[in-house]
């Protein structure tokens, strides 16, 4: 059997998977591992169970494990910085992943595929959303024979409904 990859950097990590060698470690508990990326992964769980958030917001009293959570915040709540902007229209945002989602409605991909049907979306909730349709799961209010398998969508209808009978009753 073959390992293949697109890349020589994947390649390369395959191979270290083959050695004990361990070249980096954990500046907070001394472990040692094969690749920096485990050991980032690792320090910041060592970081979450340890209850210890060192990257301190400025302007408020939050506090988080990782810069990048840090950073996040304080586009959300402080600065309103929208870096990552769309080129083909006036959309700004926050997060690159959002941006990524945004320019799909530019180029119409949808890349989150249901196993099950033909059904594709932009982003993975509503997906999510997508698949409980095929899991037979629905949310039923009973005194209005009503069903559906999102809440909120059952819980505006559940209004709906209440508002007509109250009006029907008068």
């Amino acid at each position: 059997m073959f390992y293949t990859c697109p890349r020589r950097s994947n390649l390369d990590r395959h191979m270290k998977s083959h050695t004990d060698e361990r070249p980096h470690k954990c500046h907070l508990c001394g472990r040692a591992f094969r690749t920096g990326h485990l050991g980032s992964f690792h320090s910041v769980l060592f970081l979450l169970y340890a209850g210890t958030r060192p990257h301190k917001c400025t302007d408020c009293d939050m506090a988080f494990v990782t810069s990048g959570e840090l950073v996040r915040h304080r586009r959300y709540k402080h600065t309103h910085e929208k870096p990552f902007k769309c080129s083909m229209c006036d959309y700004a945002s926050v997060e690159v992943s959002k941006l990524k989602r945004h320019i799909r409605s530019h180029t119409g991909e949808r890349p989150f595929q249901c196993s099950l049907c033909s059904y594709a979306s932009r982003d993975t909730y509503k997906l999510k959303r997508h698949m409980r349709t095929h899991s037979g799961k629905t949310y039923t209010v009973t005194i209005f024979s009503l069903s559906s398998t999102r809440l909120l969508r059952l819980e505006r209808s559940v209004v709906t409904a209440m508002q007509f009978s109250t009006s029907a009753m008068l």
